[in-house]
């Protein structure tokens, strides 16, 4: 299938605009908040058209996707009882037409991760780069001097939760083409760009993506150095880090003073920057619409009865929870748990393959624990969790006929 898939160049490509559209937000900066020039159209119009010329490959990849796709078709059935149908249909669109991109990358590198690896990464450093050039050269629009208690860098991004998701993707791509590249030239190219996000992330001062590059490095570096090793090597690793947690609050401080202390030393307070009052009410409204949920718009229900703006909550699964309901939430929790358990089940045929995706998928995971980007329209790190479902499920069926030889 992957040998005849059709225009793969392109499909990289279109996937690399919505990538792009899903971060950049210059424009918006610019403009004051103006309304964006409608290129989405155009990339939506080229994925229709790679569709058309490899319809059978990708109906027969949407057949492989079949849960993803009925949880996105529930999407648009929350416009039904939505405070504002027209957003709702808008996010059901880019949902769909971000699977449909999905699936046709996933087609066109299946068996070839490592290209998509190099694509990703190529894309980032560049990104990444143009951030930190605006923000040092156009200080007006890279960085953030109203909005914050402090300077944020936002880069050509418009937030800097945004950049700092840009970075999240960043330091998985290279993370992982630095274990898997045997150049060295391209591994010291790789230790730049993991140099220059570190930079940018921690000018962008976001927090949610500091720790999830973290993990990215730890969980990849685990992965690829000391998963395959001996049993004892792993209980004297684990023993090391228990004893010296135990050692830093039993002597140092508790748990909660080293909470209090890492949140007040970057600027923060233990309401986790106002994102407790907006998981207060987001709980709340849970509460009296448990089954459906409010609709997948941009919670305009919550934000008129509040009085505050609630374009998403800060967390990724109680947002999905309030959009969509118990129904919602249950079709997520399968979806994730399905392509964890086809991730282990890839690892032993597949092992670069099985720590690619598994790595995004648990920085993603991580990442929506205080920020929100499952389900929500044209999302840069939303757009990356349905790309690994897409090549998990597709990659997924090939394991298991070349399983018993």
């Amino acid at each position: 299938m992957n040998n005849r898939f059709k225009f793969k160049t392109l499909t990289a490509l279109v996937f690399s605009f919505y990538l792009f559209w899903a971060f950049f937000g210059l424009d918006i900066t610019m403009s004051g908040g103006g309304e964006r020039v409608a290129l989405h159209r155009i990339f939506i119009l080229l994925t229709l058209a790679i569709f058309v010329f490899n319809l059978k490959s990708v109906i027969s990849g949407f057949s492989k996707n079949k849960l993803i796709t009925l949880l996105i078709l529930y999407v648009l059935a929350t416009a039904f009882w939505s405070s504002n149908t027209t957003e709702t249909i808008k996010n059901f669109v880019f949902l769909m037409s971000s699977l449909s991109i999905s699936i046709m990358t996933a087609l066109a590198f299946q068996g070839d991760h490592k290209k998509l690896v190099r694509i990703l990464f190529w894309f980032c450093l560049v990104m990444v780069s143009a951030s930190i050039v605006t923000a040092l050269k156009f200080p007006q629009y890279g960085i953030n001097s109203r909005d914050f208690s402090k300077s944020r860098w936002i880069g050509i991004t418009d937030h800097p939760n945004k950049l700092g998701g840009l970075v999240v993707l960043s330091i998985w791509s290279s993370i992982n083409l630095f274990y898997l590249t045997q150049s060295k030239l391209e591994k010291l190219i790789v230790i730049f760009s993991i140099i220059l996000a570190s930079y940018a992330v921690v000018n962008a001062d976001s927090m949610t993506s500091i720790v999830a590059s973290l993990v990215i490095i730890c969980y990849t570096s685990y992965l690829h150095l000391i998963s395959h090793r001996s049993i004892s090597l792993k209980i004297t690793l684990c023993f090391v880090a228990l004893l010296t947690s135990l050692i830093v609050t039993t002597f140092y401080m508790s748990s909660e003073e080293i909470v209090t202390e890492t949140l007040a030393t970057s600027g923060r307070n233990t309401t986790l920057t106002g994102r407790s009052l907006l998981w207060k009410i987001g709980l709340d409204s849970f509460s009296k619409n448990i089954l459906l949920g409010l609709g997948f718009d941009d919670l305009e229900g919550l934000t008129k009865k509040n009085h505050i703006t609630m374009s998403h909550l800060h967390n990724g699964y109680l947002e999905v929870l309030v959009k969509g309901g118990v129904v919602a939430g249950f079709l997520v929790l399968v979806v994730i748990i399905m392509t964890l358990l086809k991730h282990m089940a890839m690892k032993k045929t597949q092992s670069d393959v099985f720590i690619f995706f598994s790595t995004g998928l648990v920085s993603v995971l991580v990442h929506n624990l205080a920020e929100s980007s499952i389900l929500r329209g044209l999302n840069g790190l939303g757009l990356i969790f349905i790309l690994i479902v897409a090549y998990t499920n597709i990659s997924y069926k090939n394991v298991r006929l070349i399983e018993p030889l």
